[in-house]
């Protein structure tokens, strides 16, 4: 619904992978039953108000050593750091993933593709 706006979004998209990686339970959960508010929420813990995250000016934002933590619509917590040149993810649940390809341009924001799902934590 969020995304029906104006603005600029990132979406911390999992790749197909990620999802397999999932605990069982949760996939069955929130995906086989379709559940739609717990769906909702997980999508919505992967997309940020701010459109311009990418290369460069998100490169920019991530200092050595200190991370950088971002808002998700679903009132998530994303923490972004840089290491060893790869820009990791961590959701607020404790699950780390990484950027696998970046700045995929959109009309309405940027899609940085990652290895994980970060599930809420509730």
């Amino acid at each position: 619904q969020a995304l029906l706006h104006r603005g600029l979004y990132t979406l911390f998209a999992p790749d197909d992978a990620a999802f397999s990686k999932l605990p069982q339970d949760y996939s069955e959960s929130v995906f086989r039953r379709v559940n739609r508010i717990e769906m909702a929420k997980l999508l919505s813990c992967h997309i940020v108000a701010e459109g311009d995250l990418a290369g460069r000016r998100l490169l920019d934002r991530l200092k050595p050593d200190k991370a950088l933590t971002l808002k998700t619509l679903g009132g998530c917590a994303l923490r972004l750091e840089l290491r060893q040149g790869t820009v990791y993810v961590t959701g607020e649940s404790g699950i780390e993933g990484k950027i696998l390809e970046a700045d995929i341009l959109q009309k309405n924001g940027m899609i940085q593709l990652t290895d994980r799902v970060f599930v809420p934590s509730n």
